[in-house]
């Protein structure tokens, strides 16, 4: 079904979205350092593209 799939995308990103806001905290409040951070923000991006429905990618951060 389409629209479970659009939902499913929505959430999804959404997800991914929280996951990054949690991950700038953590680094912010300084319980990860560099070097984690830029590895697990590469994990964050990749699922962010996997996630994001055929031609419609757009980043959440500017």
């Amino acid at each position: 079904d389409a629209q479970a799939a659009t939902e499913y995308d929505r959430l999804r990103l959404y997800a991914i979205k929280r996951q990054r806001d949690r991950l700038e905290e953590l680094r912010s409040n300084g319980t990860i350092g560099d070097e984690a951070y830029h590895r697990l923000e590469e994990e964050i991006d990749w699922s962010e593209l996997a996630a994001a429905p055929a031609g419609s990618f757009q980043p959440l951060t500017t």
